[in-house]
């Protein structure tokens, strides 16, 4: 991520508290195996827009393939060939878009987290078929040198105005995410599109492994070789109370839904909340400026 984009997210968005948190005596939620992050905006909800904007090239590309010199050609490229988004498209339907959501997700998992790209989203785009990319939200890893394991970072992110919707968006889909069958189907196509020149050489070496091995059983090799699964949930809603009890609220609604995950190999789930002042307001910022080709920072 280039440090422009850094500076600005790192005002933009800022770290509250953790969950459990003692002090306001809200607890994380029942799913959480960690503990759960509560953010807010930083500054103003103009700013959230800037970051979505600015953050296209790098969720769309590669890290190696980002040219600063040439951002504004690329985030247009981006936009034709690397996400779903459609110029002629009226506003309403360009709202319902995903890539809003999935920007902020890829940025925060690179500058609060420290995880590395394993390979851009945009590379799965299939502008034919002019549908929402299918899998995990994001495809980033992390190597734990404290636990000695690679953690691969496949997490998901709803961006509604009603947090409610959101949790419902989630939990319709999250048993499925976190199956063999789907992280196995996943991580075949991740490893497949990944470009292994780039990649750290513990990564390169277990992507050439599998790659010289196609019976080989994922899950199997997967807890061999002592990975993890870290699913990070993002939440991102208007807030239409005051921080402390919309958070609380939230936590309370999640602990409703059931979760019943059948993965074999290890992983760790928690929830980071994003309260914002009007989502809506922030994605027809962001329609607008690529409407008019703003400058990249």
């Amino acid at each position: 991520m280039r440090n422009s984009l850094h500076s600005l997210l790192s005002k933009a968005i800022i770290l509250e508290y953790t969950l459990p948190n003692t002090i306001n005596s809200i607890n994380c939620s029942v799913h959480t195996t960690d503990e759960d992050t509560c953010m807010k905006v930083g500054t103003i909800d103009s700013d959230i827009a800037k970051v979505i904007y600015n953050g296209i090239v790098e969720y769309s590309f590669d890290e190696w393939e980002v040219d600063i010199r040439r951002l504004d050609i690329m985030q247009r490229r981006a936009l034709k060939t690397k996400i779903r988004y459609n110029d002629d498209a009226g506003d309403d339907t360009k709202i319902k878009y995903g890539f809003y959501g999935e920007i902020l997700l890829y940025l925060i998992l690179q500058h609060f987290y420290h995880a590395e790209t394993l390979t851009a989203r945009g590379r799965f785009c299939n502008i034919l078929e002019k549908s929402e990319t299918k899998g995990y939200d994001t495809y980033q890893l992390k190597y734990n040198s404290i636990k000695g394991v690679v953690e691969l970072w496949f997490g998901e992110v709803k961006f509604y105005q009603k947090y409610k919707d959101a949790v419902d968006k989630v939990f319709d889909n999250i048993n499925k995410a976190l199956s063999d069958k789907y992280f196995e189907s996943n991580v075949i196509a991740i490893f497949d599109k990944a470009d292994d020149t780039h990649l750290p050489e513990q990564i390169k070496e277990i992507k050439c492994s599998w790659e010289d091995n196609p019976d080989l059983n994922i899950i199997q090799e997967v807890v061999s070789r002592n990975m993890i699964l870290v699913y990070p949930i993002v939440i991102i809603f208007d807030q239409r109370k005051t921080y402390d009890v919309i958070i609380q609220e939230v936590i309370t609604y999640i602990n409703t839904k059931a979760l019943k995950p059948s993965l074999s190999i290890r992983y760790k789930l928690f929830f980071i909340l994003l309260p914002v002042s009007n989502g809506k307001l922030i994605k027809e910022q962001v329609i607008t400026w690529i409407s008019k080709r703003e400058p990249q920072i």
